[in-house]
């Protein structure tokens, strides 16, 4: 069986929802306060299921929020205390990735 790779609002989606146990409210306040940005959840929905493009053309920052929380959520399942990581490194990691 053939899986389909996960976009980066999917995966963060997925650690948010299901692995933080945050509502898509909460994930959305974090994420507008984070960026000072007002995003709503329509906006949220059509990141993740691409409609008219806006997935793909995903504003730098808010790709870097999404990859750090993923990052977070990878490196803490995979046995790696990120709380022990400079916010830093996190960063960096992010930075190459998007």
């Amino acid at each position: 069986m053939k899986m389909k790779a996960k976009t980066l609002v999917q995966s963060w989606l997925e650690v948010e929802l299901e692995f933080n146990h945050k509502t898509l409210a909460d994930a959305l306040r974090d994420l507008n306060k984070h960026l000072d940005s007002a995003h709503t959840h329509s906006r949220v929905r059509e990141w993740e299921e691409n409609r008219n493009g806006r997935g793909a053309r995903l504003p730098r920052e808010i790709r870097l929020y999404m990859a750090k929380v993923v990052l977070r959520h990878v490196l803490e399942s995979s046995g790696v205390n990120a709380s022990t990581l400079q916010s830093r490194a996190i960063s960096r990691i992010a930075e190459q990735l998007c």
